[in-house]
């Protein structure tokens, strides 16, 4: 049913209003120079019309915008800047009923995480990737974009998700779990998903949950320099002298730590002198576990945020709540 949809003569019945699609680069747009060695290619290098055409989609009340077009591991501030940007100024046209973001694997969680805490719950967004180039003989993309856009049109939820491999996971959930596997992303929660193939109404998907209500997308967007977050891993044999080396100036200065802690949200002891030196300086910490399959249960000790994300998500979630917090001065 999803691959034919747009084959159908009653798309235009499902499509009551515009659906936008964003580009941004990632496998899915990649492309490899010998189709030879399919799995050695180049990310980011189809635009988001030509996309489009080669998913065999019905491009009838659809409209597409290239706002980046990036390997997903070089995402940085600016490029989610943009993004929020477009994607909000699109949900905000009474004639769209929702958008799809094509998107990379490797910061894929972050992204979604990021929206999920940022933008209305009123219209679907649904982000997409693949795992393979678009000219790989088993190219994943294609089917994952028709997908979004069948699971947009007919608002299987609203909210932000992530739509792949036949299957849709909360934004604010979802996270990337496997290097090579078309089935690369997943859940911890098991109600953060659906099935595209199962017929229900549509679905609430809530912004995460937060220590403070996170900004509006407004004031994160009018923030100049957003605050700089680290991450830091704690394993065996962990040494004070990284911990230390943050303590010094730069430029921008540390505002916040997430410590990718070791099983319930515990950390080397080699720490405990300097983070206790980060926290009289200002710096904000937060604590999630490096464990895959578990969260922990959110507590506030001495100062430290234990958080239920997975450390890549606590670093979007620290960074907006020192927005929200004030810590950064607005445009003028």
């Amino acid at each position: 049913f999803l691959t034919s949809f747009y084959n159908s003569a009653t798309v235009g019945e499902h499509m009551l209003q515009k659906i936008i699609i964003l580009g941004t680069g990632g496998t899915i747009a990649g492309w490899a120079s010998d189709p030879e060695q399919p799995q050695r290619y180049q990310s980011a290098q189809l635009g988001v019309e030509t996309l489009l055409a080669s998913s065999a989609v019905n491009l009838q009340d659809l409209e597409f915008e290239q706002v980046a077009q990036i390997d997903s591991k070089d995402a940085s501030d600016e490029f989610w800047r943009k993004l929020l940007s477009r994607a909000l100024h699109h949900l905000q046209r009474p004639d769209v009923q929702g958008l799809v973001i094509t998107h990379g694997t490797d910061t894929l969680e972050e992204t979604a995480f990021f929206l999920s805490a940022l933008l209305p719950c009123d219209k679907p967004v649904a982000l997409t990737a693949a795992m393979r180039a678009a000219n790989h003989p088993q190219a994943d993309g294609p089917e994952n974009v028709r997908n979004a856009i069948s699971a947009v049109a007919q608002t299987r939820f609203k909210g932000v998700a992530v739509v792949m491999a036949g299957r849709w996971w909360a934004g604010s959930q979802v996270q990337k779990l496997k290097a090579y596997a078309p089935e690369a992303v997943g859940v911890f929660e098991p109600w953060a998903w659906g099935d595209l193939l199962e017929s229900m109404p549509p679905v609430i998907l809530s912004p995460p949950e937060s220590v403070t209500p996170w900004p509006g997308p407004e004031t994160v967007l009018a923030h100049l320099q957003w605050p700089r977050v680290e991450v830091l891993l704690s394993h065996a044999g962990a040494q004070a002298w990284l911990l230390k080396a943050l303590l010094k100036d730069t430029d921008p200065p540390l505002s916040g730590l997430v410590l990718a802690a070791t099983g319930a949200g515990t950390w080397h002891q080699s720490w405990d002198g300097v983070i206790v030196e980060l926290l009289a300086r200002g710096t904000s910490i937060w604590v999630s576990t490096r464990c895959a399959l578990d969260r922990l249960a959110p507590r506030h000790e001495q100062g430290i945020e234990w958080v239920p994300y997975t450390p890549v998500q606590a670093r979007v979630g620290l960074m907006l709540t020192l927005i929200g917090s004030g810590l950064q001065k607005p445009v003028p």
